[in-house]
């Protein structure tokens, strides 16, 4: 649904019926900007600049533009951006064409006065570049897949109000997805592909439950996966996104199986889907002691394998995403970056993700299987060794690679030792630090290893030869003005008729069609009729003109993009060009043939405005960037460019002994390429500095870290489980921490801000010193000018071109109107990229303000500049004209500077975060320390007993808090011994009235007896012998529950715990197992896995105990033919738990809270002190016990008991 909707295409009648009204609204809004202009001028007329940039500031790249023509003179202009022509006559709405734009007009005369208004439609620039884009005004709200075209015909023709013909649109129906739509629509089938994976993952886990099986149906899933994922990508869905750059070879193609960036991000989610399923679903319930020792080795050393096989694969996923990849992942330039490299970035994120979720399961297993380190050690050793080999017999050999496994896989067999292995923040942080090292290095090996094969392609570049795109596209251009010009043919004719010299020829050529090659190159003009002869003086020979130049052609010229202009390439570093002039000779058939030389003049690349004139069609030389290099031939400096100083003497340098070698001095590494045997190149980039080297570390340790507790938190505010304890201590170490972060962010945005405003007063700088040591140039030459007109154009236009490579820059010069009057670079106007008039804010503060300098930002299509302005003055102290600089701050250097500062910034504050961290932990510990002593004290508090109190010895906030616990403690200490005192009376009272109730129950029947006896004696009754008998009887059974009674009494007050010894567990529960195993209808068992667990207890006491929590169960059964007694021993590190199960009656909720109370039974005789005694004795041996029981299938008491130390 979503792709239908975003790929849906609007229909073109809707297109143009939109466009049609917006062009009537803004034709309206025109008319009305017109009436504004017209009566400002009339109450204004020496001040229209100052509504211009009035109306600039409100409007904010609305497209409007306002002129004001004096007869046939522009007197005021709004903007320079649009070229004026003679197109702008017709007093009727139409659309005109300015030379780089089509353009709505209106326009209204007034007196001696035209006003006009214009719209930009559309920009049609000459050239098709980065900074150059024929679109349409944002307003209209067009495609992008709209062209503009003129033709009547059309049948989407948009027409103004009048109902007069403007322009037509024409809609192409081929586009694809825009990039924005593009990313959209990738991230909602990211989030379903997700969301779907994992519904069929709690699918499997659902059956999970009912399959003996597991490792089967995680096999089962993962082959469903597989298929699922083959077929999304046999049949390529969804079609629109495959039909998209992302899932194109356009930015990354590794294989067939992966050949584009997002069949890699898909294959991805379902590995890292696999990984979890597998992490979270997969239990190893092998039975190890049934395997045998030697096949647990084997199995755990193949495990170790495939643990290193999956580490192969995330090397790979590395290596391709450098290697088969546009993307940039160099983290030391974040300028660089966009957001492929972000999601790059998460990707690596996500396969380390996975690789650790099932190495650690897969390393726990062989952890199990071996039992022991040592075992661990001896089983990855031989795998260890494998890869080793492997690896070293391939180019990706590496010695930090294993030992990055190495670390990774023993701290996992450290952990699983030493048994602390949790996902703690401890661990997280460890193995965040770990995989952001892992990640530093792989980026920081291969980053550089496809640097250097760049740099090799450079160099071979550089040596086949250094062709100039721009001058070859110039000329292409030129040639047609050339064949042509009439009065060029004349000027040659004349020349041979001995009327003009061939000097006037090579001035007229040269100024005319070769003056935008003055700046780079040298020119030599030969006249040649085909009988001349040439005189070479450096070989002191003569010979034929056209023979002498055939010749170089033959030997050295490879044809440009027109045939008559030839690339000589003469050897790595010299080459030049040679254009070839043919012209007629009057009355004849007859050729002259007039040669141009253009020899380079190896000043390196020219600022910004050269790549406005470069087409995005026409192939660029490749940027040297960083880089600085050095030609020599037979073993002397001919050529060097860049920031390096190379010395003179190829001897001092190491010499070549490969076609192609490395090496490092002056903190540069060099590329050493030779040609031939005599031409050598050599291509420097300076070597990173260690905080360039460890920024990546700290970038990928902030991105890990802040992804896996995202993830962390997610996880669990989705699972309802996110409940944090925030102490006072966890406070004051988050306010520690939070105030670094809020002090690392502030400093670091101030930081930068003052980097960019110091940068941008240094271009100031620059600016002010080039402008004011320009103009002093220039007074010298034209000083003496009362003032400068169009005919000082080429003598102008030499001095500035002479001057622009002098002093690195270019330089206009502009008449008292805002005219053009010379250029050091001409083909900007010529082109018509921007109007010859002068900006109109530069204008209005030099010519009405009287500014004596000024600079402002300016921009010629995208390309933004600093522009300087100031008035050139002549010997009169007149002001005859306004010299203009554009500058071209170099925003790369500003970018690498800004970059650099950031890797310095951050690895600092990393280090410093990281101790802060540490030191707010200590910290906390420190302060929180006495409320901590507080807290243990107060938990430690018992009614019973001797409560300690604390010392402290300050007389602070916390001295007062002591001060009041320990005045409390003494309080308590009274009020405890009366409560005691108390407990006791009332308990006695209690203990009396029971024993006085228990007593007279067998002393009523007792006297009843005695009474009935002492009747038969008094009355000589005939059965004297019987009812003695029976008396007798009945005594003796009173008696006994007297005595009964009396001996329980005494061993619930008896219990003591004096005797304590080592006591093997063991031992006595057998023994007690041992009392009553001769029930025929109830069988006891024993389950353990441990021969001893040793405590120390009273042993008369804990048998005392076991036997009545046995004999209890045995009498819950009764008479149950299947009555069975479970007793399970259990322990940890610190204590034991034995559990003692029967399937008696159970006991009802409603008794609860009465089973442990003294004197409380279900039985029908005893007193109930039997479990009061048993819990009696296991709290007073610090044990714990509780019960579960459901009444009619069972109890279960469950018994903790701690160890003894050492055990």
């Amino acid at each position: 649904m979503i792709s239908k909707q975003l790929a849906k295409k609007e229909h073109t009648q809707a297109i143009v019926d939109k466009v049609q009204n917006k062009i009537h609204q803004k034709e309206n809004e025109l008319y009305h900007e017109l009436e504004k202009l017209i009566n400002f001028h009339q109450n204004n007329k020496k001040l229209a600049f100052y509504f211009f940039v009035e109306e600039n500031q409100e409007s904010n790249n609305s497209g409007i533009i306002y002129l004001i023509f004096e007869g046939d003179s522009l007197i005021y202009w709004s903007d320079n951006s649009v070229p004026l022509s003679d197109l702008i006559s017709d007093s009727q709405t139409t659309i005109i064409n300015s030379g780089n734009s089509w353009n709505l007009k209106v326009e209204k005369s007034n007196n001696d006065f035209r006003y006009i208004v214009l719209f930009t439609v559309k920009h049609q620039y000459s050239y098709q570049n980065e900074f150059l884009e024929n679109k349409f005004h944002p307003s209209l709200s067009l495609p992008t897949n709209t062209d503009f075209v003129i033709d009547e015909n059309n049948k989407n023709a948009i027409f103004n109000n009048s109902g007069n013909y403007l322009f037509s649109i024409k809609i192409n129906q081929t586009s694809t997805l825009t990039l924005s739509n593009e990313l959209i629509l990738t991230l909602f089938y990211l989030i379903s592909l997700v969301f779907f994976l994992v519904f069929l993952s709690a699918l499997y886990k659902y059956f999970f439950k009912k399959f003996k099986k597991q490792w089967l149906l995680i096999i089962w899933f993962i082959v469903d996966l597989i298929i699922i994922r083959y077929l999304i990508f046999y049949f390529k869905l969804p079609r629109i996104l495959y039909e998209s750059k992302l899932f194109s070879p356009h930015y990354y193609a590794f294989s067939e199986w992966i050949p584009s960036f997002g069949d890699l991000i898909v294959n991805i989610v379902f590995i890292f889907i696999i990984s979890l399923f597998i992490f979270s679903n997969l239990k190893f319930d092998i039975k190890i002691t049934k395997i045998k020792l030697f096949r647990r080795y084997i199995y755990s050393l193949l495990l170790f394998l495939i643990v290193i096989l999956f580490f192969a694969g995330l090397h790979i996923v590395f290596y391709s995403l450098i290697n088969d990849s546009i993307i940039s992942l160099d983290l030391y330039n974040i300028f660089n970056l966009n957001w492929l490299s972000l999601i790059s970035f998460f990707i690596l994120f996500i396969s380390q993700l996975s690789f650790f979720l099932i190495s650690s399961k897969i390393i726990f297993f062989i952890y199990k299987l071996v039992g022991s380190f040592k075992g661990f050690l001896l089983s990855f050793l031989p795998a260890l060794i494998i890869y080793s080999f492997l690896l070293f017999n391939t180019d990706t050999g590496n010695l930090w690679l294993i030992l990055f496994l190495l670390i990774y896989i023993l701290s996992f067999g450290l952990f699983f030792h030493q048994k602390i292995f949790k996902l703690n923040f401890i661990n997280i942080l460890f193995y965040a630090t770990l995989f952001s090292i892992f990640s530093a290095y792989i980026l920081q090996i291969y980053n550089e290893s496809k640097e250097q094969e760049n740099r090799k392609f450079l160099a071979i570049n550089l040596s086949l030869e250094k062709r100039d795109p721009v001058a070859e596209f110039l000329f292409q251009k030129k040639n047609q003005e050339i064949e042509q010009d009439n009065y060029l043919k004349n000027l040659v004719n004349d020349y041979f008729l001995n009327h003009i010299t061939e000097d006037s020829i090579s001035q007229y050529i040269s100024q005319k069609y070769f003056y935008d090659f003055s700046r780079s190159y040298n020119q030599q003009v030969t006249i040649c009729d085909k009988n001349d002869f040439l005189f070479i003086s450096s070989a002191e020979v003569e010979t034929n003109c056209w023979s002498f130049f055939n010749n170089l052609i033959e030997s050295y010229c490879k044809v440009s993009h027109d045939d008559n202009l030839c690339f000589l390439n003469y050897g790595p570093g010299d080459s030049g060009y040679l254009a070839i002039l043919n012209i007629e000779k009057r009355n004849t058939h007859d050729t002259i043939k007039v040669f141009v030389e253009l020899t380079p003049k190896f000043f390196t690349k020219d600022l910004g405005l050269p790549d406005l004139l470069i087409d995005r069609d026409v192939l660029k030389e490749p940027a040297l960037g960083e880089y600085s290099y050095a030609i020599f031939n037979n073993g002397i400096l001919i050529q060097r460019v860049g920031k390096y100083f190379y010395n003179f003497d190829i001897n001092h340098y190491s010499n070549p002994v490969t076609k192609i070698s490395f090496f490092n001095k002056n903190n540069y590494n060099h590329l050493v390429y030779k040609a031939d045997d005599s031409r050598i190149l050599i291509i420097s980039k300076k070597n990173k500095s260690f905080f360039d080297i460890i920024a990546p570390f700290s970038y990928f340790f902030i991105f890990y870290s802040l992804l896996i507790f995202t993830v962390i938190i997610t996880i669990r505010l989705l699972g309802g489980s996110f409940k944090y304890h925030y102490n006072f201590r966890h406070r004051l170490q988050f306010s520690m921490t939070l105030v670094l972060l809020l002090t690392f962010v502030v400093m670091g945005i101030f930081t930068l801000q003052y980097i960019s405003n110091l940068n941008s007063k240094k271009n100031d700088d620059i600016l002010n010193e080039k402008t004011h040591s320009i103009l002093n140039e220039l007074q010298n030459k034209i000083i003496d000018k009362d003032f400068l007109t169009e005919s000082d154009e080429y003598y102008l236009g030499d001095l500035l071109v002479t001057y622009s490579n002098i002093f690195y820059t270019d330089i206009n010069l502009f008449s008292l109107d805002g005219t053009l009057l010379a250029s050091s670079r001409q083909q900007i106007f010529k082109e018509k990229l921007i109007s010859k008039k002068m900006n109109p804010q530069a204008f209005m503060k030099l010519s009405l303000e009287n500014y004596s300098f000024y600079i402002q930002n300016e921009h010629i299509g995208n390309q933004h500049f600093l522009s300087a302005y100031i008035p050139f003055i002549n010997y009169q102290n007149r002001v005859i004209a306004y010299l203009n600089l554009p500058y071209f701050a170099k925003e790369k250097d500003l970018q690498r500077e800004i970059s650099s500062f950031i890797v310095t910034y951050i690895n600092i504050y990393i280090l410093l975060i990281v101790f802060s961290i540490l030191l707010a932990v200590l910290i906390s510990n420190y302060i929180s320390q006495p409320i901590k002593l507080i807290m243990k004290k107060i938990s430690d508090i018992k009614l019973s007993g001797n409560n300690e109190k604390i010392e402290w010895k300050r007389d602070d906030e916390l001295g007062q808090l002591i001060a009041s616990y320990n005045s409390m403690i003494d309080q308590l200490a009274i009020s405890a011994e009366l409560l005691a005192q108390s407990e006791r009376e009332s308990a006695w009272r209690e203990m009396a009235r029971q024993i006085a109730h228990e007593i007279k129950n067998p002393l009523t029947p007792m006297k009843l007896t005695i009474q009935h006896l002492q009747h038969a004696w008094n009355s000589q009754a005939p059965d004297w012998d019987k009812r003695l008998q029976k008396f007798t009887k009945t005594m003796i059974e009173q008696i006994d529950t007297l005595s009964i009674i009396a001996s329980e009494f005494s061993s619930f007050a008896k219990i003591s715990h004096d005797k304590k010894e080592d006591i093997n567990l063991l031992e006595v529960i057998q023994s007690s197992i041992n009392l009553f195993s001769s029930a025929e209808n109830i069988s006891i068992v024993l389950k353990t896995n441990f021969e001893e667990l040793w405590i120390e207890a009273d042993k008369t006491q804990i048998i005392r105990a076991f036997n009545n929590l046995i004999k209890n169960a045995y009498q819950a059964i009764g008479l149950r033919d299947d009555g069975k007694i479970i007793i399970e021993l259990l322990a940890n590190t610190e204590n034991c738990i034995i559990k003692i199960r029967d399937n008696g009656l159970g006991i009802s909720p409603e008794l609860t809270d009465k089973i442990f109370k003294p004197y409380f039974t279900t039985k029908s005789s005893g007193l109930g002190l039997g479990l009061a005694i048993v819990k009696s004795i296991i709290i007073d041996m610090g044990g714990q016990i509780t019960y579960v029981s459901d009444a009619g299938v069972g109890t279960t008491f469950t018994i903790t008991l701690p160890l003894k130390k050492n055990s």
